[in-house]
């Protein structure tokens, strides 16, 4: 049954979520309501964009009120642990660390921006387009 639910959240996210009329016909509240069914704490008035990338671990994500996420925007929920990286170990062999991302309310974030596991987006904050973000933006 968990592999069921987990083949339709791929079949969303990846076919449904996409398609770009998609958004302009539901007022927007499609798109949202897919995130909440994967598992994220999503808000209310929150606009996201077409072709957005998205980790399957969507339950590590926590977007607040008022919320823009432009197209293209990548988010990561995992990366390579480097500290247990030794001289010799296949990259493959070392584990992956899993953080949340959090988008406070009242946020925007800009078309083809990258974030990175463990980032918060403070309140207000907007989040210019193409950045890469590896640290809290306040």
């Amino acid at each position: 049954m968990k592999r069921l639910k987990t083949l339709i959240e791929v079949f969303l996210l990846r076919n449904i979520y996409s398609i770009h009329w998609l958004h302009i016909i539901s007022k927007g509240k499609i798109r949202p309501a897919i995130l909440r069914y994967c598992g994220a704490k999503v808000g209310k008035r929150v606009a996201l964009g077409p072709f957005v990338y998205w980790d399957p671990h969507l339950e590590l994500l926590e977007i607040g009120d008022n919320v823009i996420v432009s197209p293209q925007v990548c988010f990561l929920f995992h990366k390579r642990d480097l500290r247990e990286m030794e001289y010799g170990k296949l990259y493959q062999k070392v584990p992956h660390i899993f953080k949340p991302i959090k988008l406070c309310n009242n946020c925007t974030i800009g078309t083809r921006a990258m974030i990175l596991p463990g980032v918060t987006v403070g309140e207000g904050a907007c989040v210019g387009a193409g950045a890469l973000v590896t640290k809290d933006v306040p």
